[in-house]
């Protein structure tokens, strides 16, 4: 358009309607605002998907630490809940893919990644629980499948309550709660789509702008303006480009949060984490090791020691011990504590250390 409009008016001297610029500011102001405001919903979108993706993961990788922990011999049930757990995440996963225009998990054309029936053939599921997932979608969609894994992995574990603490089974409780937390917001979150009329309405008031924009810059008296009528289209159409991108974060492209990738990856932690072994240390080991992070650290062992505020050592709770009796060890002036234990001075008296009483004073 800038370049029909200079053309028209400086070679063919074409007598063409002159746009004032005051009459721009309203509709560039209110263009920016939704670019902004549309670029910002969609990078929000963005961060909550992978936060929500990160947030089940890790409650994925605290329940498995927790069980290498508290069951440390029962690699069975450390083995099934990790399965039943990723295959929560798959099938939650699943239904997050249906909810966008660009497909997941696509990789091969023959098979889809995110499928009950991969699911089978890869071993997250078996035939049995294929069969019940299908049939709870045929009933209730599938936007809460991701319930019943979870439910038979807190199953397994409840079956152990009496070989652990209660403390233990609350943990397993806020762990796998969390877990469902964060793939329902992973759903609810894809179910939420930024509303199309309000995309049209950005498309249509983008257009509109750029062209009276570029025609109104052919009255400027500089042959640079076309500079500026780059600068400003790229900026405007390569920020709805990227927001569009954002709108929907999960993919298999470069700049898109792989789930694929995430679930694997995920499952390869925590199977890594069953299958290691605990390191075996005794005290010696630890004592050395320790004196050694002091020192690469630069710490001195006589600052970590804990202090009141008249700067006395604390002294540890079931000693017996009391604040002054440090002051006791050496009251006789011996130069050590024996001369306050119980039984005769050395020629100052005789004196008691556990009543801190003397019961004789001829040192006076």
């Amino acid at each position: 358009m800038y370049v029909a409009g200079v053309v028209a008016k400086y070679i063919y001297k074409v007598d063409i309607p002159l746009i004032e610029e005051k009459i721009l500011h309203v509709t560039g102001g209110l263009l920016t605002f939704f670019v902004v405001f549309f670029t910002v919903e969609c990078y929000q979108r963005f961060r909550f998907g992978f936060d929500k993706v990160k947030q089940s993961g890790g409650a994925i990788r605290n329940l498995i630490v927790l069980l290498t922990s508290e069951f440390p011999d029962d690699m069975h049930l450390q083995r099934e809940v990790l399965r039943l757990m990723v295959l929560a995440q798959h099938v939650a996963f699943s239904h997050v893919g249906g909810q966008q225009f660009q497909k997941i998990g696509k990789e091969d054309e023959d098979e889809d990644f995110f499928s009950l029936e991969h699911a089978e053939h890869a071993g997250l599921a078996t035939s049995k629980e294929r069969q019940i997932l299908e049939d709870f979608v045929v009933a209730n969609g599938t936007a809460e499948q991701y319930v019943l894994p979870l439910r038979w992995a807190h199953n397994l574990i409840s079956k152990k309550k009496n070989e652990t603490s209660d403390g233990t089974m609350r943990s397993v409780n806020d762990i796998v709660c969390d877990c469902r937390s964060g793939l329902s917001a992973l759903v609810g979150m894809t179910e939420t789509q930024i509303p199309l009329s309000f995309f049209h309405l950005l498309n249509f008031t983008m257009n509109i702008y750029c062209v009276l924009f570029a025609y109104s810059l052919c009255f400027v008296a500089t042959w640079f303006c076309w500079v500026t009528v780059i600068m400003y289209t790229v900026a405007m159409l390569g920020l709805r480009e990227v927001s569009i991108i954002l709108a929907e974060p999960f993919g298999d492209d470069d700049s898109d949060i792989s789930l694929q990738k995430m679930l694997i990856g995920g499952f390869k932690v925590c199977a890594r984490i069953i299958s290691s072994p605990g390191p075996e240390t005794d005290f010696a080991q630890a004592e050395a090791c320790w004196n050694l992070v002091l020192g690469e650290c630069k710490v001195d062992p006589s600052s970590l020691t804990a202090k009141d505020k008249m700067g006395d050592p604390i002294v540890p709770a079931g000693t017996g011990a009391t604040e002054t009796s440090h002051l006791m060890e050496d009251t006789a002036g011996t130069g050590d504590g024996s001369g306050s234990a119980a039984g005769s001075g050395n020629g100052y008296g005789t004196g008691s250390y556990q009543t801190g009483q003397r019961t004789d004073y001829r040192y006076l």
